[in-house]
């Protein structure tokens, strides 16, 4: 009885998460603030970023971690199933970069738990990073969670920058001999 208690519980947050508006903290998460680490009125500058570490996973999944300045500075280190192995840097548009950082402080980002814990064992796995006015707030994310589905858009919209696409690229795992 109690693990299908569990088991509705799941699905109700699993339906919840995917439209963000999962009550916080959710099921397990971890180390959930009272209020946001960041002010409501703060301006942006080159030093403050966004960083995104995508970890290994059950799934063929690019691992790499990328951060984003507010001067439109990339930071890059590839690992597995990435274009770019090692060490690298770019740069996109700072108006941007700016505009994603800022986003992601309004959407809530410094009230995030620091941890959302999976409720199944196929997820992927990353931490993502935002620092504003030298204050750090880091957030991992064992997906599926019940993290705000606005926290998966903000690693995408990362991911999204052509720089960054570009050094992800797509990793063939046996590539055609050439003829």
């Amino acid at each position: 009885m109690k693990a299908k208690a569990l088991m509705i519980v799941s699905v109700a947050m699993t339906a919840l998460s995917a439209l963000g508006q999962i009550p916080k903290p959710g099921f397990g998460d971890k180390g959930c603030p009272e209020k946001s680490l960041f002010a409501e009125n703060v301006t942006i500058y080159g030093d403050d970023f966004i960083e995104v570490h995508q970890l290994p996973s059950y799934g063929r999944v690019p691992v790499y971690t990328v951060r984003v300045y507010g001067d439109g500075r990339v930071v890059w280190h590839g690992e597995e199933r990435v274009s770019s192995v090692g060490d690298a840097s770019a740069s996109v548009d700072a108006a941007q970069a700016k505009a994603l950082i800022e986003n992601a402080r309004k959407l809530g980002f410094g009230g995030l738990c620091d941890e959302y814990v999976m409720r199944a064992s196929d997820g992927g796995r990353s931490v993502t990073t935002l620092s504003i006015g030298g204050q750090i707030k880091v957030v991992t994310n064992t997906g599926p969670s019940n993290a705000p589905s606005w926290l998966y858009k903000l690693s995408e919209q990362v991911a999204a920058f052509d720089a960054v696409r570009n050094l992800i690229g797509v990793k063939q795992d046996h590539p055609q001999s050439q003829k």
